[in-house]
């Protein structure tokens, strides 16, 4: 066996290392062992084993929490000498808190697992905890950035550990998923066009709906149309860590089962499923695609250095985040900063926009809605309709931000366009303070008066004063436009003609009627 073996493009068993520490939970160990045990290269062929699993423990016995002895195949030291010779690592659950405290194995091992795959990128590599096994990979550090889950009693210990390692190592938090079977993280394979895969899944922003056939996601699509993530996918290197954690208990059966679709065959995976019994409950794949199949081991891809210049025109950000500045009233600490965010946007995407994008990393991260007042709609209906609320996300940076001073001299930035705009904001804000102080809107007399409403009445008091008979707009246009509404009038007026043919007496029409009342008054 080469150093350079790659699992998902080769026909040799997976080198599979189960770590046992005292008091493990039996079923955490058993479920996996026996699907992993059961699965074959080819199901015609009793003798082709897809897994070759070890079981590594202190010397001697191993005493699970019921009782039951497993005899250790290797002792912890020899683990160590072997680890460069396994491909996938099992952590079980089971005594966490002794283990958590004195930082006893298996930790250790997890930790040099783990730093194989940095020395080692081009092999692939799984780590797999079931149950409160993935404790032990939140306090090492490694689920930092990561969304993982566990047993549902110890989610708020889980919670904790995650939160305490990242603020100790100046790490991104673990998003931890509630109710999910396992969590898949840390893919780092490509194999073509979505519809391709039949495995491709990510957690909606409503969560995980409970279906077992779940095939991609808008969210899914909408990542890979940004322009950070394809960066951040093209940067991916072949092989990279897989982390799977499982919920509690029976869930490493279904994790063990996803572990023989992806190394070896889903068909595969489904005949061992019948073979123990067990109906598979697929579970959540975090940002990414996997290796599935032999008909697409082939497509697995080496390089991605040449991704980039292949990217159509079209895949570019299809949002606009802005960011705000925090008033004198509201100050906000050095480390945090607000943005304005689309609706659709959840705190991974927030994330993972300023780590790729601007690679700045962030601790923490939480949204807000602001709900507007209700306005009324113009028209003869006046019905009262509410705008969509506004989102804003506040972050907490791992470095203290620094606001550059705003310019003394504005005047560059000034404009009648600018001038307006700012009269126009200023009005509001007056009516949304009186809205909120009477809990009435207000009538069209109270309003402050806009540009275009002055403009309308000092023409009506020249007409009615009888210094013209010609009504004439006044109103300034907008400079990037220009000064066109005289040619847009006799276009107009030229298209009212041709229309007007053949319609009235003369066949002049409304539109000729019009022109002559104009001679007239010329």
């Amino acid at each position: 066996m080469t150093n350079n073996k790659t699992s998902a493009v080769s026909d040799e068993p997976v080198q599979v290392l189960f770590v046992l520490q005292d008091k493990f939970d039996l079923l955490d160990f058993a479920g996996p062992f026996e699907v992993l045990s059961q699965a074959r290269q080819n199901k015609d062929d009793d003798s082709s084993r897809a897994f070759d699993c070890t079981i590594a423990g202190a010397e001697g016995n191993v005493l699970s929490d019921s009782g039951v002895q497993i005899s250790s195949q290797v002792t912890f030291k020899e683990a160590h000498q072997r680890l460069e010779e396994f491909d996938v690592l099992v952590v079980l659950g089971g005594d966490s808190t002794e283990i958590l405290k004195k930082k006893a194995e298996p930790m250790p091992l997890i930790t040099a697992f783990a730093e194989l795959q940095k020395n080692n990128p081009i092999r692939e590599r799984t780590l797999l905890s079931v149950c409160t096994g993935s404790l032990f990979l939140a306090e090492l550090g490694i689920l930092s950035g990561l969304s993982a889950t566990t047993h549902p009693d110890y989610m708020t210990a889980f919670e904790n550990l995650c939160s305490h390692s990242a603020v100790r190592d100046l790490q991104e938090r673990t998003d931890v998923i509630e109710d999910a079977r396992y969590v898949v993280n840390n893919l780092r394979f490509d194999i073509g066009e979505e519809d391709e895969n039949p495995y491709i899944r990510r957690k909606s922003d409503a969560g995980r709906r409970p279906s077992n056939a779940r095939k991609g996601s808008m969210s899914f699509t909408a990542s890979n149309s940004r322009r950070e993530s394809i960066t951040r996918r093209a940067a991916m290197r072949l092989g990279g860590l897989r982390v799977i954690t499982a919920g509690g208990v029976s869930a490493g059966i279904d994790a063990a089962l996803y572990l023989v679709s992806i190394l070896v065959d889903e068909e595969l995976a489904e005949e061992a499923a019948r073979y123990i019994q067990h109906t598979w409950v697929k579970g959540t794949v975090v940002d990414g695609l996997d290796v599935l199949r032999r008909k697409y081991r082939s497509l697995v891809r080496t390089d991605f250095t040449n991704l980039l210049p292949y990217v159509p025109s079209r895949s570019r950000p299809d949002h606009t985040i802005a960011f705000l500045r925090p008033d004198k009233a509201h100050p906000q600490p050095p480390n945090f900063a607000t943005f304005k965010v689309p609706l659709t946007f959840n705190k991974l995407d927030i994330r993972d926009y300023l780590h790729h994008a601007y690679g700045v990393r962030t601790l923490g991260v939480r949204s807000q809605l602001k709900q507007l007042m209700p306005r009324r709609v113009p028209g003869k209906s006046g019905r009262y309709v509410r705008p969509p609320p506004i989102k804003t996300m506040t972050v907490e940076l791992v470095r203290p931000f620094v606001w550059p001073a705003l310019p003394e001299d504005t005047t560059p930035w000034i404009s009648e366009r600018e001038k307006r705009r700012a009269e126009t904001e200023k009005n509001i804000e007056f009516e949304r303070d009186r809205v909120l102080a009477t809990g009435k809107p207000l009538r069209l007399h109270e309003k402050a008066p806009t540009i275009g409403r002055v403009s309308l009445r000092e023409e009506a008091a020249r007409l009615l004063r009888g210094e013209g008979r010609r009504w004439e707009n006044f109103l300034p246009l907008d400079p990037k436009f220009g000064d066109k509404s005289g040619e847009r009038g006799l276009a107009l007026l030229g298209k009212g003609k041709g229309k007007g043919q053949g319609k009235g007496k003369g066949g002049q029409g409304k539109w000729g009627k019009a022109r002559d009342r104009d001679s007239d008054v010329d």
